[in-house]
């Protein structure tokens, strides 16, 4: 329902990443944090934050990119890798709830390719 409402309305957009940043702070519970962290995955899929909040999100994602565990590293990572890419814009499909249950079981890996000829 997050997603949905962030794909329809771009002025709840950063009201939702606060409001899932705010989940992670000071959140002990690791099945939670995995949680809050794959619905920031998909949000970051399914639409960018505004230009107001998108360098104070890509500062947050660096600093746990650079401080924290492996999982939650891999996340920011891969939240990353899709705010970097300049070419995206908003995806126009409103994600199915099959989308999201499929996402909860199976979370995206960040992979770097090389082919033959050095290209990545």
């Amino acid at each position: 329902d997050i997603i949905v409402k962030g794909c329809e309305f771009v002025q709840m957009r950063d009201e939702i990443y606060l409001l899932l940043i705010m989940q992670l702070t000071n959140n002990f519970n690791a099945v939670s944090v995995a949680r809050v962290w794959q619905v920031i995955c998909m949000c970051v899929y399914y639409f960018l934050p505004t230009s107001m909040l998108g360098p104070f999100l890509q500062h947050y994602l660096i600093y746990i990119r650079d401080t924290k565990k492996k999982a939650v590293v891999d996340y920011a990572n891969y939240c990353l890798e899709l705010l970097h890419k300049s070419d995206r814009n908003d995806n126009v499909l409103v994600p199915s709830v099959v989308d999201v249950e499929t996402y909860s079981e199976r979370p995206p890996i960040l992979v770097t390719i090389y082919l033959v000829d050095g290209t990545v």
